[in-house]
């Protein structure tokens, strides 16, 4: 019990989303696991929601340590499930996970680890730290894969191998469809996020949903459910 307290975390399910777009796709798992029924809170540049109660924040995103912990113990106090963080360099590089059990952690396509060397160590350490991995299905994220189990290592993209594979895409002015091929099934999603990475996002979404047993009706939901900030 001591140890719960001192570490929050312990009785959380962390999702850790690392990556350009975390923030849109830290608000597409959130709004995916409230469709599910779950109780849910959701870290990520700008805003912040536990249980239902969301507040906004202008400030610079600076997810430390100190900051995390702080998250844990009002997720902690609010009885919440699952905590969805956005995570990036800084958080990796002073440690914001230590002793942070992470249930997923998500490497999103839009960043590549050899970007940099800091981005690969970060993409790395998150990864390896993770119960479930979902990283985009490409030769520059092979390596992040290596020596992790096989069925809790889920990949999202367009090649035949993809866990979660993009099928067919249609760009609209206000938002995205992507149909997508996931556990043999062919589901059709829809956003209003209207950008260049939205299929990919919602790709990586859907391979986390498959880890986490999500139906993809609820899925379906949650993803429509987001409405991104002006």
């Amino acid at each position: 019990m001591a140890q719960t307290r001192k570490f929050p975390a312990h009785r959380l399910k962390v999702i850790a989303v690392y990556g350009a777009g975390a923030t849109d796709v830290a608000n597409f798992v959130l709004e995916v696991l409230k469709a599910d029924g779950r109780k849910v809170a959701m870290l990520a540049d700008k805003s912040f929601e536990i249980a239902g109660h969301r507040e906004y924040d202008d400030t610079p995103y600076k997810p430390t340590a100190g900051l995390f912990q702080r998250f844990f113990a009002a997720c902690q106090k609010s009885q919440v499930e699952f905590a969805v963080l956005e995570v990036n360099n800084e958080a990796m590089g002073k440690s914001a996970l230590y002793n942070v059990p992470v249930h997923a952690g998500m490497i999103l396509a839009g960043q590549s680890p050899t970007t940099s060397q800091t981005d690969g160590q970060s993409m790395e350490e998150l990864v390896q730290i993770s119960k479930f991995a979902i990283i985009p299905d490409g030769e520059e994220f092979n390596n992040l894969a290596a020596g992790r189990p096989v069925e809790n290592t889920l990949t999202f993209g367009r090649s035949r191998a993809a866990t979660s594979r993009i099928d067919h895409t249609k760009f609209y002015k206000k938002g995205t469809e992507t149909q997508l091929l996931l556990g043999g099934r062919r589901i059709e999603l829809a956003t209003f996020l209207a950008n260049e990475n939205a299929p990919d996002d919602m790709a990586a979404v859907a391979a986390l949903a498959s880890a986490l047993e999500i139906p993809n009706d609820i899925l379906e939901s949650g993803i429509a459910n987001y409405v991104p900030e002006r």
